[in-house]
């Protein structure tokens, strides 16, 4: 009886849970410092675009539980004297926030880990020499918390992280035009300590 119970128990719990989680999908500009941001420095460089990544982000809200995953992008022409390449940052990251009250709550707080990779690479295809791999790479997991406003399905939230590389480095394979592959280490890309985000969200 006791584990028909169990089994019960657990198949409520599952359903409830599904009948319950919130996806939502949205839109974050970020902005990365080695120094503490002050306020008017973030305004500031929010106002003027200054070195902010663009990109897309989804959640499932779970109560008070909510798992995401987010990707920015920063697009730029390098200047290599020879040639002016176009070129791309990338920072993707999945991560797990626990919020004060629930996902969908018009006053909410949360704290938020996650892990995630930031990369460069050429914004063309066809100045790549190798598409398969990006030129650097560094992986990281990141702390911290923020504080969202929701009306309704809308919302928006600003959120500040802690990234600490891990310094196992990111691997790489290269096929040659013989076929031949080889393993090698990529280079690291250059993170940042802080990062803060401003965003907002459609809760479906």
């Amino acid at each position: 009886m006791n584990k028909r119970l169990i089994a019960l128990a657990a198949v409520l719990a599952i359903a409830t849970t599904g009948a319950f989680a919130q996806l939502a999908i949205g839109a974050t500009g970020a902005l990365y410092s080695d120094s503490d941001l002050a306020p008017e420095d973030i305004v500031a460089r929010f106002q003027n675009g200054d070195g902010i990544y663009y990109g897309p982000f989804i959640e499932l809200g779970l109560g008070k539980l909510a798992l995401g995953f987010s990707a920015n992008f920063s697009f730029y022409t390098e200047d290599w004297g020879f040639m002016q390449p176009e070129m791309m940052d990338i920072d993707g990251a999945f991560y797990l926030q626990g919020h004060l009250f629930r996902y969908r709550s018009f006053l909410d707080p949360f704290v938020e880990a996650g892990a995630g990779m930031m990369m460069k690479d050429y914004a063309n295809k066809d100045e790549d020499p190798d598409e398969d791999n990006p030129l650097l790479a560094t992986k990281y997991v990141h702390v911290g918390g923020g504080l969202g406003l929701n009306l309704g399905g809308l919302g928006i939230f600003g959120k500040l992280l802690y990234m600490f590389p891990i310094n196992e480095p990111v691997t790489a394979i290269f096929e040659a035009p013989d076929g031949s592959t080889f393993e090698y280490n990529l280079e690291k890309y250059p993170i940042r300590k802080l990062k803060f985000y401003l965003g907002a969200k459609i809760i479906l």
